[in-house]
């Protein structure tokens, strides 16, 4: 398999393990923001979108992901840490998403770098505003965590600037810059519980 076909599959994968466990998140806890400059080559029927700012402006906000969900999964080895628009399942929502090796080795107060073959992997996930599009975007940075835990009631907290969105498929290509912060409990749901609106599936 390509190097594209296994990126693909990683996505396809993170999609469906956040789907999975995440139907019975609570859309009420979080809070925090996501913005930035993001150019996209190709977004619905193969036209692009660009949200820029002037050159040099680093607190660009031309680019607003509208983040209102945010969450914490936690898996053995393994967190999924998410901001969202809505509260809608990942496969049709814009959403930024890292996936933490080893959440019990995190340390609050230390940057965190975030990319391929790190311990934390980034992604901008646009499956509303940009539904017909194949694009894989990536992220390459850092991120610090201000507050963190792993326990149920615990207080998740931390920022990140100057994160590059990178074309996976064209690791050279920056497509953006991404800025913001985020607050969340921890909080432990039944797993496979629909969210409120969602449409239930039927039988």
């Amino acid at each position: 398999m390509g190097s594209t076909g296994l990126r693909d599959a990683e996505m396809k994968h993170l999609l469906f393990a956040c789907l999975a466990f995440c139907l019975g998140c609570d859309p009420d806890l979080g809070s925090g923001f996501v913005a930035g400059s993001l150019e996209l080559p190709h977004c619905d029927g193969g036209k692009g979108k660009s949200y820029t700012c002037k050159d040099g402006q680093n607190d660009c906000e031309a680019f607003d992901l509208k983040a209102d969900f945010f969450a914490l999964e936690l898996y053995e080895d393994l967190g999924i840490l998410r901001m969202q628009h809505g509260v809608q399942t990942l496969e049709r929502s814009d959403a930024l998403v890292f996936s933490i090796a080893h959440p019990s080795q995190v340390t609050a107060g230390t940057a965190q770098k975030v990319g391929p073959g790190e311990g934390i992997r980034g992604n901008l996930m646009l499956l509303e505003l940009c539904g017909d599009s194949s694009q894989n975007l990536s992220l390459q940075g850092e991120i610090t965590f201000t507050r963190w835990g792993t326990g149920e009631g615990d207080r998740v907290e931390g920022a990140f600037s100057d994160l590059k969105v990178i074309d996976a498929r064209d690791e050279t290509q920056v497509l953006g810059n991404l800025h913001g912060d985020f607050r969340l409990k921890i909080q432990k749901t039944k797993p496979f519980q629909k969210f409120p609106h969602a449409p239930e599936s039927q039988h």
